[in-house]
């Protein structure tokens, strides 16, 4: 069994106005790997990047990254794969929608496991702007992300593609503006198989800056496909310009609950085929 444990504080790169860079390559093949990365950018202007490739039977991320702007990108290979990662913008208290935390996570294998945080650093109001990448495939894959916080002026957007004999979703985004895209193929035709997705979108509930409530929407696709169990649920509260749910279930037994809470536009378009189908629709204000 071969084990690698690796902290990285990447190198500061720092050139008269420059931003400054911290970057970790890192890449591990092996039955057995484990990695452990902290990126920590006390200047409101540097940038923080992880590059990992893990192959083998057995692999474990824990990453943390805190920058004006944090970029991950992930790819594992195996039959168990556990990642788990924080990104922090630094927050300096203004409206400058320039602090990023971006994703990009790609794993294959039997067992997958994802855990994503995209937010401000602090408790003040959240003006990030994330976005998720991520692609399962495998027998078994569960996918959690968080994105924005409470105080949330943030925009949000993820996008998540799972291919298996299960699998799981379980998405929270909290800000301005919120944009969804889940796919869930189901390969296998047993009873215990199917897919899950659970997804919530909130707004604040009040805005620090009236002006920014035009560009406030939340919208979410989906799509479900396989021949068993497949579950959707979607949330959608606070006060949108527009709430948009569209989803697609193809399969034996469908079952989707869409609520929407707003003072404004709402619309849901929801196809299912199958033979025991069940949909719920709730909107109000």
């Amino acid at each position: 069994m071969k084990k690698i444990s690796v902290v990285f504080l990447a190198m500061v790169l720092a050139m008269g106005m420059a931003m400054a860079q911290k970057t970790a390559w890192l890449t591990q093949s092996g039955t057995s790997n484990s990695a452990t990365i902290t990126q920590n950018a006390l200047v409101s202007g540097d940038a923080t990047a992880i590059y990992a490739d893990q192959s083998g039977n057995s692999n474990s991320l824990v990453s943390s990254q805190s920058g004006k702007s944090n970029y991950v990108k992930l790819t594992e290979e195996g039959s168990s794969n556990v990642a788990s990662m924080q990104q922090f913008a630094l927050n300096n208290g203004t409206s400058n929608l320039g602090y990023t935390n971006t994703a990009d996570v790609t794993q294959s294998g039997s067992s997958n496991n994802v855990s994503l945080t995209q937010k401000e650093n602090g408790s003040g109001t959240d003006y990030s702007n994330n976005t998720a990448h991520a692609t399962q495939s495998g027998s078994s894959n569960t996918f959690n992300l968080t994105q924005g916080s409470a105080n949330g002026m943030s925009i949000n957007a993820s996008y998540l593609v799972q291919s298996g004999n299960s699998n799981v979703s379980g998405i929270g985004q909290y800000g301005l503006t919120n944009y969804s895209e889940i796919s869930q193929n189901n390969i296998g035709n047993g009873l215990g198989n199917g897919n899950y997705a659970s997804l919530n979108q909130v707004n604040p509930t009040l805005f620090p800056n009236s002006t920014l409530s035009a560009s406030s929407w939340d919208i979410s696709n989906s799509w479900q496909d396989g021949g068993q169990n497949n579950i959707l649920a979607i949330s959608q509260t606070g006060i949108s310009v527009l709430q948009k749910a569209t989803s697609d279930q193809d399969g034996y037994n469908n079952k989707t609950t869409i609520n929407q809470v707003s003072m404004n536009e709402q619309d849901v378009i929801s196809t299912q085929r199958g033979t025991d189908d069940n949909i719920i629709v709730s909107q109000s204000n």
